[in-house]
């Protein structure tokens, strides 16, 4: 099987990560988020997907194994560097919630910074997540603290 060039890689890891978070696959969050920092806003940094999914699995509020949410994810560019064994990419997110008594809305849009290493072997895997937030609609059926 030929290796997916890095842009679609890196494309498949963000997205990816969107549609598990969105599924409530811990088990998936942490394995695509490997070792890397993440931060959101100004809060401290962490490091890790163990450290990831517990932020997720702490924060977000689930109904039946999921938060009902869906994160459309945009804007994607992505900037390779295959000398430096390096990529960065940035998008913007928008995060949807729908509940039975919640209509449909925009809960918050952001952005992503990532940063992903390129391996020897060509594969890519995240080094960093920085996460900002640029509007926050009503997060009460979405998050258990305030963002």
């Amino acid at each position: 099987m030929t290796r997916a060039p890095v842009e679609r890689q890196i494309a498949n890891l963000v997205y990816g990560l969107a549609e598990a978070i969105d599924d409530g696959d811990h088990d998936r969050i942490e394995s695509l988020f490997g070792d890397a920092m993440f931060q959101l806003g100004d809060r401290e940094p962490r490091m890790g997907g163990a450290a990831f999914r517990r932020t997720i699995e702490h924060s977000a509020i689930h109904y039946d194994g999921r938060p009902r949410t869906l994160h459309v994810v945009t804007n994607l560019q992505v900037d390779v560097d295959e000398t430096a064994g390096e990529a960065r990419s940035k998008s913007y997110v928008t995060v949807f919630q729908a509940l039975p008594d919640f209509p449909l809305q925009a809960v918050l849009t952001g952005r992503y910074h990532d940063e992903f290493a390129i391996g020897h072997d060509g594969v890519c895997r995240w080094t960093s997540r920085r996460m900002s937030m640029d509007h926050i609609g009503d997060t009460s059926r979405h998050t258990k603290t305030d963002l």
